[in-house]
């Protein structure tokens, strides 16, 4: 007998919802509101300090139709000038015409705002699934930005995000100034021993990608006990201080990196509307614990 092979198709809900996603990345808002049966709805459940928070309905002539919806958003984040890193559908759960969506939302808007995180929406589609009639947002990711939290702080963690996914030329991309400055082990007390450390050194916009390949070229990721994440933040103004800690096992050497409370800081400006990092220094008061994982262990001198 032949082999059996078992396919998975996409159902056609998530097609169509998929497709909406789509059309907001590309910027065509327009088709989102053709592909909406008349008198649709979207519900933003959002604090009024969010400007396209409320109610917004298909046809509606006071100035809450879907198309002022999309405006509103526009003009909100600043137009043009938006960094739209990612707004990606993770998952789809659907029950009848409705379906639940977790959708990580990664937005640098052009009036320095930071919109980062992942939210629950809601969509319904009319019977033959080629109309949608209703749109429900959290705005989780959203409120935030609008709230009067600390943006760098909103920046920092958008970074810790993104180097723990190994996002590093989003980084690179989206969140750093043309003037950027990234400090890695420079606190140490002799310098010239951090030069064993393949990611120490002071590196600009143009040569960021270095360190970060470096690390992964050097760290073993996979290990059970890896972990660097941050697990403090204080902010204020344009600066942004942290606290972190590390457990990395060196391949070379099959040696740790073990820290706890290594202090790291960021600070910010704003260029072309968008704020971004315009330094960070990293592993503050851990040097020495990176600069010993990486020297060769000491050979037996009966050996050999």
């Amino acid at each position: 007998m032949g082999a059996c092979t078992v396919t998975h198709e996409t159902p056609d809900d998530e097609i169509f919802i998929q497709g909406l996603y789509d059309h907001f990345t590309a910027g065509k808002s327009g088709e989102i509101v053709k592909l909406a049966a008349p008198g649709a709805t979207i519900k933003m459940d959002g604090s009024e300090k969010v400007p396209y928070s409320g109610n917004w309905i298909q046809g509606d002539a006071s100035g809450r139709n879907l198309m002022d919806f999309f405006a509103t958003i526009g003009k909100s984040w600043g137009g043009e000038k938006t960094k739209m890193i990612c707004l990606k559908p993770l998952n789809f759960h659907t029950e009848g015409l409705t379906t639940m969506v977790d959708v990580k939302v990664r937005v640098l808007t052009g009036d320095g705002r930071v919109i980062n995180g992942i939210e629950e929406h809601t969509w319904t589609l009319s019977e033959d699934k080629t109309k949608w009639t209703a749109h429900e947002n959290t705005l989780a990711c959203h409120q935030k930005a609008y709230d009067g939290s600390n943006q760098t702080e909103l920046m920092a963690r958008l970074c810790w995000d993104m180097f723990g996914e190994g996002l590093h030329k989003d980084i690179v991309e989206y969140t750093t100034a043309k003037e950027m400055e990234f400090k890695l082990l420079q606190d140490a007390e002799d310098l010239e021993k951090t030069k064993v450390v393949p990611y120490a050194g002071v590196f600009g916009r143009e040569d960021m990608m270095k360190p970060f390949e470096a690390m992964a070229a050097t760290w073993v990721f996979e290990d059970k006990k890896f972990c660097f994440k941050p697990t403090s933040f204080e902010a204020k103004d344009n600066l942004c201080s942290m606290t972190a800690d590390i457990c990395v096992k060196v391949k070379s050497t099959g040696k740790y990196i073990k820290f706890s409370g290594a202090k790291h800081i960021c600070t910010t400006t704003i260029e072309d509307g968008v704020l971004v990092c315009k330094s960070w220094e990293a592993e503050i008061g851990a040097s020495a614990a990176h600069i010993n994982a990486y020297m060769p262990k000491k050979v037996d001198a009966m050996e050999g």
